[in-house]
């Protein structure tokens, strides 16, 4: 019989720190889940700034699946990882996709992210008819939760508390000059957020000028070259930072420079995985960094209202799981 398991790790068991040793680039997922298609059957890897999970269905027995994946996943390293099977992968997968297990609860962006894990398994052939069931059983749930419930209400996703932090920091964000780096999803939200609160004053920088070209046709701001950004940051009053790249972006070194000119405080807000800005930046005078796991602090600020929602949510997911297991005879 087909069993299905999941591996993963997220931010309520680890630190920004721990979890960007096991993250997983966009760009390495197709070839990392070639790699466990052939040890499982079929898998699904999903990898964000929060999590980094692998889901698998198999005839292999559970025993064998928990400790084949840790040997795959968390090989070198002794980290709190969760482990469920059946009807429990189900429930989790269930709430991560409607935003129950995110670190903003009731997030938008995660279900967005769980569907392109689950296409990126499918173009490589990886996921077959029993995730392909329990997948997309997790999307229309996640909608079904977002009709129903006010679950997403507030503050939605890691870019909207990113912005409402240097919101609390500075004050009215109209009259500040913002640098957004990265032109990917995030930084799109982030540039969109800011607009709504008025911000006037954005410049865009990405490694492909292009694509920061792109967005600031579409939202407003001025796109540079990333040959440009140290000049660009002798000026600005925050930097909020969200690329994919392997490496840090902003380094001490660097800044060291760049506060030598501009002689005022910088706040620099980090909301990549793997982190964009050197942690030692911090040690530099007017230099103040927050990351993922700061952001926690405006999250629980903000969160009340939804968490009166979480019950309804969890009785659809309740009600959601016993209908697939009707489905699908390996969560009897």
């Amino acid at each position: 019989m087909m069993k299905i398991a999941v591996l993963g790790i997220n931010h309520k068991r680890a630190s920004t720190e721990i979890r960007e040793k096991i993250a997983i680039a966009p760009h390495l997922i197709p070839s990392y889940t070639k790699r466990l298609k052939g040890h499982f059957g079929e898998v699904v890897v999903l990898s964000t700034c929060n999590r980094t999970e692998v889901y698998v269905a198999t005839k292999i027995d559970s025993l064998s699946i928990k400790e084949r994946l840790k040997q795959e996943v968390l090989d070198k390293l002794d980290l709190p990882f969760y482990f469920y099977t059946n009807k429990d992968v189900a429930f989790h997968l269930f709430r991560v996709a409607a935003g129950l297990d995110s670190m903003v609860l009731g997030e938008h962006e995660i279900l967005g992210q769980v569907k392109d894990a689950y296409i990126s398994a499918v173009e490589e052939r990886a996921s077959g008819k029993t995730l392909n069931r329990l997948f997309h059983s997790s999307f229309r749930v996640a909608r079904r939760i977002r009709r129903e419930t006010l679950i997403s209400s507030g503050l939605s996703s890691v870019s909207s508390v990113a912005v409402r932090l240097a919101e609390d920091i500075l004050g009215n964000l109209s009259t500040k000059k913002i640098l957004i780096i990265g032109a990917g999803k995030i930084g799109k939200q982030t540039a969109s957020y800011l607009k709504k609160k008025g911000a006037e004053n954005i410049v865009l920088c990405n490694r492909t000028y292009q694509k920061a070209e792109e967005l600031s046709q579409r939202l407003g701001g001025k796109p540079i070259e990333l040959a440009n950004l140290w000049d660009e940051m002798k000026t600005v009053d925050v930097v909020i930072s969200s690329t994919n790249a392997p490496h840090y972006v902003i380094k001490k070194d660097d800044l060291v420079r760049v506060m030598e000119t501009r002689k005022r405080p910088i706040l620099l807000i980090d909301i990549a995985l793997p982190r964009d800005i050197e942690p030692e930046v911090i040690s530099l005078f007017n230099v103040h960094l927050y990351n993922l796991d700061d952001l926690q602090r405006v999250v629980n600020e903000n969160i009340s209202k939804r968490r009166m929602e979480v019950g309804k949510a969890e009785a659809i997911i309740k009600e959601e799981v016993e209908k697939l297991g009707f489905a699908i005879k390996f969560l009897d």
